[in-house]
């Protein structure tokens, strides 16, 4: 949990992404964990989603893993 936490707080957003007012949900894979949470560049605030285990690495962030994701988290 501490380096989960280290690297949020490191703020590894891109320039561009500070620059957003809205909530943003993002994705990175850890020591065999996909870390999903939501940045709210205004507030400098972070929510995590969901910590899932993955013996393998799957790109996530990508525009069809993030409709699929909202999809099934809204249901």
């Amino acid at each position: 949990m501490c380096l989960i936490k280290g690297v949020l707080e490191c703020d590894p957003h891109s320039r561009y992404t500070m620059k957003k007012k809205e909530t943003l949900l993002y994705a990175f894979y850890i020591d065999k964990l996909n870390i999903i949470y939501q940045y709210n560049a205004m507030e400098k605030k972070v929510i995590v989603e969901s910590i899932e285990f993955s013996e393998e690495y799957k790109k996530l962030r990508n525009k069809s893993w993030l409709e699929n994701y909202c999809e099934n988290k809204c249901k």
